[in-house]
């Protein structure tokens, strides 16, 4: 029997279309299981009200916890590395995430408290500013992005401090 190359192909092409679209629709549902399973069953939730995060701060009272905060600025790389900040009680340290090496005490002060970065965003709000913007974990009060800007006159003078793997110690 005679087949025309034409639908020779046609099945050939058939066939494979139906065994990539199964080998699609398998990886589809392999991968939002997987993403499914990472993400927390409790949603992060955030909030922009510095009156209530430093509510929900002040009802947390940590005495030892720690963060890593990040950087954007036109900086050099002594600035812009992530830093974990750890506080226990008074007790304030800070070193570069990336190889645990103790943070230059010259930048210091870049790298905040969350007491420091909440006084931060009230010195911001108190005195004109160009703009800013803050959002804060809802459950803790943390501040977990801050992007500042103090001129729109000022070229380079902007900075943005993102907050991640905040920890309560004890």
């Amino acid at each position: 029997m005679f087949v025309p190359i034409r639908n020779v192909f046609r099945r050939v092409t058939s066939a494979r279309s139906a065994k990539r679209s199964s080998l699609l629709v398998a990886l589809m549902i392999a991968t939002a299981a997987s993403c499914k399973s990472a993400v927390s069953a409790e949603p992060t939730v955030e909030i922009t009200s510095l009156a209530e995060a430093r509510s929900l701060w002040t009802a947390l009272q940590p005495v030892h916890y720690r963060m890593t905060q990040t950087i954007s600025c036109f900086c050099g790389t002594e600035v812009t590395r992530p830093v974990i900040v750890e506080v226990n009680g008074q007790a304030v340290t800070r070193r570069y995430a990336d190889n645990g090496t103790a943070l230059p005490s010259q930048f210091s002060a870049e790298f905040r408290t969350v007491d420091e970065l909440h006084a931060f965003v009230a010195e911001a709000v108190a005195r004109p500013v160009a703009s800013i913007t803050a959002r804060y974990s809802g459950t803790t009060g943390v501040p977990i992005f801050l992007a500042f800007d103090g001129s729109a006159q000022v070229a380079d003078d902007e900075l943005q401090i993102t907050v991640t793997d905040f920890r309560i110690l004890r």
